[in-house]
């Protein structure tokens, strides 16, 4: 088969030998116009004709429509009314302010967001001296150096953000162009000024242009200018010099009529025309390509152009919005014109590209150099008319396979091959000038003799449609995608053949949707899951887990081609490349997925044209994709958020007044705080790019574990987020597979009024004062308890107070009535010793004898020792300190100076005797102890007028 190039080491330097001479010359090829993608009336909501275009905050496209001003994010268009509902003929972006200037019908002013992001408009006709405030239409307006310029009817205002400044002409003012230098408007019937500051000069030689109307002027090189006309062609500036442009170019302009021109790169520039839309020259104004309604614009007039920052080139037309993707590594094109067909296969012969389509074959010289291909159609090989299956080239002959039959292409006609219908495809066989063709009915044998192709035998016992198969050695293997595989092995003659069935049993999946290739010298299959080898010695497949490398498990594989340097693949989800560098598929192969393609390719005939270093030719359902990595642009772009929407009180707020992303380079961005009735949002996202398509995935961190899956969707929607802190990551990638970095937006929703931190205090104090009224509660409780268990112990204390001080009480009487008793016997005896003694004394006065007095007297004696009294006092004395609470020890204490006979007096003075009942115990008279009183007082320093026995009762 002719896209599948065998790897093994010989054929490939067969292969690089014979093929390097194409190789090289194709990578000179330039198939194709660019992708156009259309945006049409219905689509932005607008009027027809759209005047000017330019970008604004975060590249977002802004369009002078005659509806109003239109504002598109690559989502979604926005549309904004001047005051009066004018035509708005011109729009500028001034970034350093975030305003949109736009200009119409005699008005004038700018755009900018209020709190909400909602832009409102600011007129600014009102500062304009009164003499000048008449504008007509406002047209040009350019920001240069801290001033503002338009253009309106014969004058030229310039405004330096307080002041006015009104250059008037004599004549119309009809362009105002942008140049590196300064700024050059053309007035009719004089020619070009300079208007630099607020400064305007007439260029010198310019007056040869005071007859025609210049569009536009575009500046090429350091003094070089390219001067477009609407109606007189081009004019080229040089040194000072006007001369008309010696180029084809200028006669083909004149014919269209200029309407807009823009410089769109260091190498291209755009001419809108009025009757045969869009022409891009490079800077020696070679065509590059002329797009028009044939080829994907919307209409023929084109009033304005913009080169975003991306490259892409955005045309407004009388009747909608084009955008030309110029840095896309895709060019279209439709070999059947306008019928738009499905494109089946196609071939490089002769020099010419063959492309197989549902209506015909069709053909064109091959592209060269730049110029040649905007003037050379495909046209319609005679007799191909229908349905075309495949392109073969066979022993050096490109033979069709059609739906009436197989055919012999030679140039702009075909022969007739055969007597069958519906051929498939034809490979060569092993014997020179031999091939085989397949046919819906099987596989038939054909041969080459005298320059012409003759059908010889068919092969027997084999009559399945017959158009996915390989030669190996003698060997045919052919899969049909609902019959399984089949191994027919040739014989002689060459009509008989073996014929073995592949299946399940035989180690493939099923026997559904196999594709049978030669890769590597080696028999595959691409099946419903995952690549296939078939293994000789076992004479069975085995999964090639080399793939897993590359692909996850599983992967359902549709179709597999290569050159020699990339294996080109299809699977049911995506379309894309492996660059090889040594082995087929070795480790440092490089995947790259083509983006955007898949869902356009014919399904069931899926196909790509490999051209080498990278580049294919994608067949689809409405005709040929070129692909060329080349011209394929990796830039910056920063995704952002448009809006937040919350549902619950259907509130938005625009991100237009938001300024932390306007830097690309910040990453980062605080949304704020938003309260608990705002946790149901919905955020709105743009990439900044105005590419299509667009992919977008994110994560909240703080409910989301992992990104999303890549989605189309330019939304997302969280419900009930609960209260904390987030940061919503958002990236974005384009179409090409470019991704950008993550941008964070942190936010915060606030809790509940019954979760915030005064909710919480109020709590605490509830609790607390529920704590604080429960533990008094408990503490009265506990109070009361304890002190009906205080008045309880306090009557239980006094009983036991009452009961010992009963009990004291008994002790003190039993005590007293011992110390009574004691101090009375002492009385008792001491009177009755008294008595004794007096009587003893008596009788010793009335006895005669000398010894009987002298007995008596002794006995006397005997009976005034005090020792017997002295142990009786020390009984006394404990017993009395009991009971008087140590008064003798404190009396002691504190008249240390007392003797023993003066503390007992002291004690019996607390007894609260007289002195008559102190005598006997004293064994004094009771003159005796007045005196012992008198020396005591004294002794104690109590004065005279103090009573002793209460100074005793005081101690």
């Amino acid at each position: 088969m002719k896209h599948f190039i065998k790897f093994y080491t010989l054929y490939y330097i067969i292969i690089v030998n014979v093929h390097t001479s194409v190789l090289i010359a194709q990578q000179k090829f330039d198939y194709g116009y660019p992708e156009i993608i259309s945006y049409t009336r219905n689509q932005y909501s607008g009027g027809t004709q759209n005047w000017s275009i330019t970008s604004g905050k975060f590249n977002t496209l802004l369009v002078a429509n005659n509806d109003g001003l239109l504002i598109f994010d690559g989502h979604r268009w926005e549309k904004y009314y001047l005051p009066n509902r004018t035509i708005v003929r011109s729009v500028a972006y001034d970034r350093s302010k975030d305003r949109i200037y736009a200009g119409g019908q005699d008005e004038f002013g700018y755009f900018s967001p209020d709190k909400s992001g909602k832009l409102v408009f600011k007129d600014l006709v009102h500062s304009i001296p009164q003499p000048y405030r008449s504008l007509e239409d406002v047209w040009d307006i350019n920001l240069r150096n801290n001033l503002l310029y338009f253009r309106s009817m014969n004058r030229l205002y310039i405004h330096d953000g307080t002041n006015w400044k009104v250059a008037e002409f004599g004549d119309r003012v009809l362009s105002l162009s942008a140049l590196d230098e300064a700024l050059v408007c053309f007035v009719q019937g004089e020619g070009l000024h300079s208007v630099e500051n607020l400064q305007s000069t007439f260029i010198q030689g310019s007056e040869v242009l005071e007859n025609v109307s210049v569009v536009s002027v575009v500046q090429t090189g350091k003094s070089e200018w390219v001067i477009f006309t609407e109606k007189d062609g081009v004019y080229l500036y040089t040194d000072g010099l006007f001369i008309p442009a010696p180029n084809e170019i200028s006669s083909y302009l004149k014919q269209n009529l200029v309407h807009s021109a823009k410089k769109i790169s260091d190498r291209y520039i755009a001419v809108g025309t009025y009757l045969s839309g869009l022409v891009i020259t490079d800077h020696k104004l070679q065509v590059r390509y002329i797009l028009n309604k044939n080829n994907g614009l919307l209409n023929n007039t084109v009033s304005s152009l913009y080169a975003d920052v991306h490259g892409q080139l955005w045309a407004g037309t009388y009747n909608g919005i084009n955008c030309v993707k110029l840095q896309s590594p895709y060019s279209l094109f439709s070999p059947d014109g306008s019928l738009a067909g499905a494109v089946y296969d196609v071939e490089i012969f002769d020099n010419k590209l063959y492309c197989g389509t549902e209506n015909g074959l069709y053909y064109r010289p091959l592209p060269g150099e730049a110029g040649s291909r905007a003037q050379s159609d495909f046209k319609l090989v005679k007799g191909s008319e229908g349905q075309v299956w495949g392109l073969d080239v066979v022993a050096g002959d490109l033979i069709m396979s059609h739906n009436d039959g197989a055919f012999l292409v030679r140039d702009d006609k075909v022969l007739k091959i055969g007597k069958n219908k519906g051929a498939w495809k034809f490979i060569e066989w092993t014997t020179p000038a031999t091939a085989v063709g397949g046919y819906y009915d099987g596989l038939y044998f054909f041969e080459k003799s005298g320059g012409q192709w003759i059908q010889k035998e068919k092969i027997e016992n084999f009559n399945e449609s017959s158009r996915i198969f390989v030669r190996f050695g003698n060997d045919i293997w052919l899969t049909h995608p609902y019959r399984g595989l089949f191994r027919i092995s040739i014989s002689n003659p060459r009509s008989t053949a073996g014929i073995k069935s592949y299946g399940p049993e035989n180690g493939l999946p099923t026997n559904y949707r196999n594709h049978v290739f030669l890769m590597h010298d080696q028999i595959m299959v691409a099946a419903e899951k995952d690549i296939y080898l078939f293994d000789q010695d076992s004479d069975r497949f085995v999964r090639m887990d080399i793939f897993d490398e590359h692909f996850p498990p599983g992967t359902e594989f549709k179709r597999l081609f290569s050159d020699p340097d990339h294996i080109w693949y299809i699977t049911s989800d995506e379309t894309g490349c492996l660059s090889i560098q040594d082995n087929l598929l070795d480790k440092n192969a490089v995947r790259k997925e083509i983006y955007g393609i898949t869902g356009r390719l014919v399904a069931g005939f899926e196909n790509i044209f490999p051209l080498g270093n990278g580049q294919a030719m994608i067949l689809t359902n409405n005709g040929v994709i070129y692909f060329h990595p080349e011209k394929e642009k990796n830039y910056a772009f920063t995704p952002y958020i448009t809006t937040i929407r919350f549902s619950r009180n259907d509130s938005v707020i625009h991100f237009r007044n938001i300024d932390c992303l306007s830097d690309i380079s910040n990453l980062k961005c605080n949304l704020g705080s938003f309260d608990y009735k705002s946790n149901a949002i919905e955020l709105t996202f743009a990439s900044g790019s105005l590419e299509t398509p667009v992919y977008y995935r994110y994560k909240l961190n703080g409910m989301d574990e992992e990104w999303s899956e890549w989605t189309s969707r330019n939304f997302k929607e969280f419900s009930n987020i609960p209260h904390g802190k987030y940061r919503f990551l958002l990236q974005a990638k384009n179409g090409n597979g470019n991704e950008s970095e993550p941008v964070e937006y942190s936010f915060q929703i606030l809790p509940p009024w019954y979760r915030t931190g005064w909710a919480y205090f109020l709590y605490l104090l509830m609790i607390s004062g529920f704590l604080y009224g429960g533990r008094r509660r408990l503490v009265k409780k506990f109070e009361s308890k304890t002190i009906q268990l205080e008045e309880a112990k306090k009557e239980s204390d006094a009983r036991v107070e009452q009961l010992i001080n009963e009990k004291l009480e008994a002790e003190i009487m039993f005590k007293n009535k011992e110390l009574g008793l004691s101090t009375m016997h002492l009385m008792q005896k001491n009177e009755t010793l008294t008595r004794l003694k007096q009587e003893l004394g008596r009788i010793k006065n009335m006895s005669p004898e000398p010894s009987i007095r002298q007995e008596i007297k002794s006995l006397m004696s005997i009976l005034s020792e005090d020792e017997r009294l002295d142990d009786e006092w020390e009984t006394f004395a404990h017993n009395f300190d009991q009971v008087h609470n140590n008064f003798l020890q404190r009396i002691k204490q504190k008249h240390p100076a007392l003797t023993p006979k003066e503390l007992k007096l002291c004690a019996y003075l607390r007894m609260n005797l007289t002195t008559k009942e102190l005598a006997p115990l004293l064994n004094i008279s009771v003159r005796g102890v007045e005196i012992s009183r008198y020396r005591l007082r004294k002794k104690l320093g109590i004065p005279g007028d103090a009573n002793l026995n209460d100074y005793m009762m005081s101690i």
